[in-house]
């Protein structure tokens, strides 16, 4: 759970699903390790705030005086024909009462933000070996498909990032994780480019301190 939306650091309120399959296996004993993950992520974010509408249903950009309900005017009757003016009726070169008034924008109702649902699906493959005693350097490779909705409702984009990774056993209850990432080939749906910045950044990074007790 958060209060931030992560890529545009928009305030709201988040709640969000990370799952892994992780598989490992030593393809030289105490030298070489090789993984692979399969990742599914989900998010369902609502920015703070309200959106504002007229009386016509039109979404307003910014808040206006409030609607007030008006009582319907009704015309008063006209008066009777007086024969020695020439048969016209009393007021009849004047507009009636009641008729259609300009009515000018205002504030009918409010309603939330709509909530945005999003989820990512892919893979991660990566080597690691023991460069010095209890230090181990390797390398990453991860594909990612980005969706809307909370099951991968809809196509929106997808990235491939490569980078190295750092694991180091500084003592017996100490360790430290690293890892860094930069997208190098992706695409979004109806966006031009050989990247996907719309639903990806363009460089990862994570840091881990590890101590056992």
């Amino acid at each position: 759970m958060g209060f931030l939306e992560e890529d545009a650091g928009v305030r709201g309120r988040s709640q969000g699903l990370e799952t892994r399959l992780l598989l490992d296996t030593a393809l030289i004993p105490n030298t070489l390790y090789a993984g692979f993950n399969a990742i599914y992520e989900m998010d369902k974010f609502r920015p703070r705030g309200v959106r504002l509408f007229g009386s016509e249903g039109e979404e307003l950009d910014f808040p206006l005086a409030a609607c007030v309900a008006r009582a319907p005017k009704v015309a008063a009757a006209p008066a009777p024909a007086d024969p020695e003016a020439g048969g016209e009726e009393a007021g009849g070169g004047t507009e009636a009462a009641g008729g259609e008034e300009s009515r000018e924008p205002c504030t009918a109702f409010a309603r939330r933000k709509s909530a945005e649902r999003t989820s990512r699906a892919g893979f991660s493959g990566a080597l690691a070996f023991q460069a010095f005693p209890n230090v181990f350097l390797g390398a990453e490779v991860r594909y990612l498909r980005a969706y809307e909705g909370l099951a991968l409702q809809h196509f929106r984009g997808e990235a491939v990032f490569v980078g190295p990774t750092l694991y180091a056993k500084l003592s017996e209850h100490l360790a430290v994780s690293a890892a860094y990432s930069a997208q190098v080939s992706g695409h979004a749906v109806g966006v031009p480019g050989r990247l996907d910045l719309d639903d990806f950044s363009r460089h990862q990074a994570k840091l881990k301190i590890i101590y056992e007790f």
